[in-house]
């Protein structure tokens, strides 16, 4: 094409550590195009950066993001255009409003926020990364519309008019997306069965690669001195409390402590402290930062259990892939993406019994070695060649 394209992209969260998917989806995007990120106040951030979520806070985020005003600017450090506009945020104000009328509001707000936002920016294509959540999708055909899908709903937890409601409006809005993108194939599975069966394509989630195979070894030997971990092997789990279940986490470490008192968990990112002294909480860190701590690592572990919930065993979550892209072992509850793809490097554990865990750990520390086997399962889900893909498709699709 001769010119660059023009994406306005609505991204699922805002939230600043810039580590989610929607992020990187807009970073590989804008390699290619000229791309437009909507901006607002994620109430989410807080916890992110090691605080706490509160009421006021989400209130304090719904106001600044309801009166912002409309500006266009672009940080140093990213490749596209950030969007200030007027966004309707429904997470605690839905609850006052009622959850179905607090998303009838959101939705009628921020369509009139997307027409303006069509009039001034003018796109070729619409990356609803939300898949339409916040913000619904258009009638006009000159503008190619996108969605991706990038978690499972629990509808199970929807009261029933909610569920109704929901089912009705996705169904809407699926049918008038030019392409459809969906984390896993067991998601879209979901999907069929609970609203009806629409052209989703698998995109699995990613990671950087680049990033996460540099040279860290001065700043993990200065983390290891900070610690007194230098004698240790290292488990770590970055990321947040969706797959940190606190009180299983406390029982295996406690058990672990009392046999091996060489091994130590870190638990980096979001999530409640474990006390014990063979944890250690580091807490939020930058994203980039956060790359360290995949590399200082001997084992990760996923540590809570999806037994009952679709949205954990239905996810791709990132982390998995980020260890895979620092060359590290995982032992994981089960997730059907783990258990089709059965990566080498990666162990399911399908209960929560202490001594199966323990036995795995320690199989694991003594047995594992990287392979070129390894290396190969996970080259196809670097963000760099995923974007290419979605690019490709899009451009094939306007022709």
């Amino acid at each position: 094409m001769s010119k660059k394209l023009k994406i306005l992209f609505i991204p699922a969260d805002n939230i600043t550590a810039n580590i989610s998917r929607s992020y990187f989806f807009a970073k590989g995007l804008a390699q290619h195009s000229e791309l437009y990120f909507v901006t607002w106040h994620d109430h989410r951030t807080a916890k992110w950066l090691g605080g706490s979520s509160s009421k006021l806070n989400t209130l304090i985020c719904f106001f600044k993001s309801l009166f912002a005003s409309y500006k266009l600017y672009r940080n140093k450090d990213e490749n596209f255009y950030r969007v200030n506009c007027s966004v309707f945020i429904d997470a605690l104000v839905g609850r006052l409003l009622g959850r179905v009328n607090g998303k009838k509001i959101m939705r009628k707000h921020n369509a009139k926020t997307l027409q303006k936002l069509v009039s001034n920016i003018n796109p070729d294509v619409i990356f609803y990364s939300d898949a339409a959540y916040f913000f619904s999708t258009m009638d006009n055909k000159n503008i190619l519309q996108v969605c991706d899908l990038q978690d499972d709903l629990e509808w199970n937890i929807f009261p029933e008019s909610l569920q109704k409601w929901e089912k009705n409006y996705y169904k809407k809005q699926f049918e008038k997306f030019d392409i459809h993108y969906i984390v896993s194939n067991s998601a879209s599975s979901s999907i069929s069965k609970q609203i009806g069966s629409f052209p989703f394509k698998t995109i699995y989630n990613g990671a950087d690669f680049r990033g996460l195979q540099n040279d860290y070894s001065k700043e993990i030997n200065a983390i290891k001195s900070k610690h007194n971990l230098h004698d240790k092997y290292i488990i770590t789990h970055v990321g947040s409390a969706t797959w940190v279940d606190p009180i299983f986490t406390k029982k295996l470490f406690n058990e672990i402590y009392k046999r091996d008192k060489s091994i130590v968990l870190l638990l980096i990112g979001s999530m409640n402290k474990v006390d014990l002294p063979n944890v250690i909480n580091i807490g939020m860190v930058p994203a980039n930062e956060s790359y360290i701590y995949y590399n200082i690592t001997d084992l990760a572990l996923l540590l809570k259990d999806s037994i009952g919930s679709g949205f954990l065993y239905n996810s791709v979550p990132l982390k998995n892939i980020q260890y895979g892209a620092a060359r590290k072992p995982v032992i994981s509850f089960p997730i059907e993406w783990l258990e089709k793809e059965a990566f080498s490097n990666t162990t399911i554990i399908n209960n929560s019994d202490i001594e199966k865990w323990i036995k795995v750990i320690k199989d694991v520390r003594t047995t594992f070695k990287w392979t070129q086997k390894d290396t190969s399962e996970w080259e196809s889900y670097n963000w760099n060649s995923i974007c290419d893909e979605m690019y490709d498709d899009i451009v094939s699709k306007l022709k």
